[in-house]
């Protein structure tokens, strides 16, 4: 009897195996699907400071903080808004303004705990009503 599982075991291994290489082929042959483009978050002006720097940082690398980043820190800290009310205004998804905060409030912590400038600069955005 247990012989018989080993076999019928064997049996369906084999079949999957051949099932999943001539898969692997077709898809080989494919180009891979594009994933889908991000969308341009809309942020209300632009920082009038650009860069911060701690005292003797000059020669340090700096971290890069985007628009949009800045936009949703702007936002929820200072503003107060909640995540949902930050998504309606930029025209993105309440998980997505998560995503960003938190990579911000990461950015901004390290260049606080390690002493490293900070650049605003870059991402993708929209300006509101352009």
């Amino acid at each position: 009897m247990r012989t018989e599982n080993v076999a019928a075991f064997e049996k369906n291994c084999f079949f999957l195996l051949k099932v999943l290489q001539s898969e692997y082929t077709e898809y080989k042959g494919k180009k891979a699907p594009m994933p889908r483009p991000p969308r341009c978050r809309q942020i209300c002006g632009v920082s009038q400071v650009d860069t911060f720097c701690p005292n003797g940082c000059e020669n340090t690398e700096p971290i890069l903080l985007t628009l949009d980043e800045y936009e949703v820190i702007r936002l929820v800290d200072l503003e107060q808004q909640t995540h949902e009310q930050c998504a309606a205004q930029m025209d993105i998804s309440r998980s997505t303004v998560q995503e960003i905060y938190e990579g911000a409030r990461r950015k901004i912590a390290a260049c606080l705990v390690h002493g490293k400038p900070l650049h605003i600069t870059g991402g993708n955005y929209r300006i509101c009503g352009g």
